[in-house]
């Protein structure tokens, strides 16, 4: 009797840790891909914009799980969520800027020439404000439609 409540614990813990690692990994390669149709509507040329080899950006991954972690559960005020996104994903943003460029002594992206309000080039106005947007569809449309595709696979 114990040793199958305790494999039944166990089996609970790596289906939610295998569903965060899924929505990391589709979150990561949506961002991707946003970012790379957007930088081609600015540029009008194709880029890859991950910061790893292939179609995805982890920030984007790291982002949106934790708002929908963080801020779904709360159920608030859409303008009250749009303004914690913004703070959280900024926060995001900005530790990632500093530990990138440590580790990697170059800076993987500067908003001092493209916007007239950022913080130190690091995080800015347009790209917070993109934040907010995203995250609002994020947790009322993308995340409840993987909530009830992944729904069977996590009935325990």
């Amino acid at each position: 009797m114990f040793s199958n409540l305790f494999g039944s614990q166990i089996e609970s813990i790596i289906l939610q840790f295998a569903y965060y690692f899924l929505l990391f990994i589709l979150y990561s390669v949506g961002g991707w891909i946003v970012e790379c149709i957007w930088t081609y509507f600015m540029k009008r040329k194709l880029e890859n914009r991950g910061f790893f080899f292939g179609p995805i950006c982890p920030i984007y991954g790291v982002g949106s799980l934790v708002c929908v972690l963080l801020i779904g559960p709360l159920h608030l005020s859409w303008p009250l969520e749009f303004l914690l996104m913004i703070i959280i994903c900024d926060l995001i943003e900005y530790i990632t800027s500093v530990v990138l460029e440590k580790i990697y002594n170059v800076r993987w992206w500067d908003y001092t020439t493209a916007s007239l309000l950022h913080l130190n080039g690091r995080i800015s106005l347009e790209t917070s404000i993109g934040f907010g947007v995203g995250g609002i569809f994020i947790l009322h449309l993308i995340q409840p439609f993987f909530s009830r595709l992944f729904a069977p696979a996590l009935a325990f």
